[in-house]
């Protein structure tokens, strides 16, 4: 009697378990060809001179923003170029002082409405780092767009309209699993591994693989 509820019961769990991930699948978005392709030449970008590292794993907490943001110093940076919005400086912001790592992108983004507090030094654009990067997170959601993770210290900025079709491209590329994009296999290295090219200078602190924004994630103060 006994091993006979026991085979019941087991039987049971198999059947949630192939439940659960039959439903899981299913809810999954289909992975579109043409999403992996346009990853696979994705622009991007990783710091050279990333702020300090955060002690926190931000993929890991329930509230990616939220992880971040707590985690984030309030030393004064010079973000200049963040005021002004432009793509490459918001995502140069999140690579540099947000410790977001490597920030991809495929959509052409216009200008972002970044809104900056009260600079702290008159005639230059001073704020604290915490409120710079939540500038940059709130100018994103603010154009409906959102950041998915793309891989160890990677994400992607996307459309929010679009983010479980590149999810699942993501997925299907195997990047979530330890598998590096084209350009990381070409270089020999993880982006993380990236040296400097030149001397350090904290005004210019960005290495990009497709452009560089002279002080577009702001210097140290």
């Amino acid at each position: 009697m006994f091993l006979w509820a026991a085979a019941i019961l087991v039987s049971i769990a198999m059947f949630t378990v192939l439940f659960v991930d039959y439903a899981s699948q299913r809810n999954r978005a289909p992975v579109d060809k043409a999403f992996t392709e346009k990853l696979e030449f994705a622009q991007h970008f990783q710091s050279a001179f990333p702020a300090q590292r955060q002690t926190v794993d931000l993929a890991k907490k329930s509230g990616l923003r939220h992880a971040a943001l707590n985690a984030i110093g309030m030393e004064l940076r010079e973000v200049r170029a963040l005021a002004t919005g432009s793509p490459e400086s918001v995502f140069a912001m999140l690579s540099h002082l947000g410790g977001f790592g490597e920030i991809i992108w495929v959509d052409q983004w216009t200008n972002f409405p970044v809104k900056l507090p009260p600079t702290k030094i008159p005639g230059q654009v001073v704020v604290p780092r915490r409120d710079a990067v939540r500038a940059a997170l709130d100018a994103i959601e603010a154009s409906r767009g959102c950041l998915i993770k793309a891989g160890e210290n990677r994400y992607l900025v996307a459309k929010v309209s679009e983010k479980e079709k590149y999810a699942a491209a993501i997925r299907a590329l195997g990047w979530l699993d330890g598998s590096s994009p084209p350009w990381v296999k070409a270089n020999g290295s993880h982006p993380s591994d990236a040296k400097p090219s030149g001397p350090t200078n904290r005004s210019q602190p960005i290495r990009s693989e497709t452009n560089r924004t002279s002080g577009a994630a702001g210097s140290r103060r």
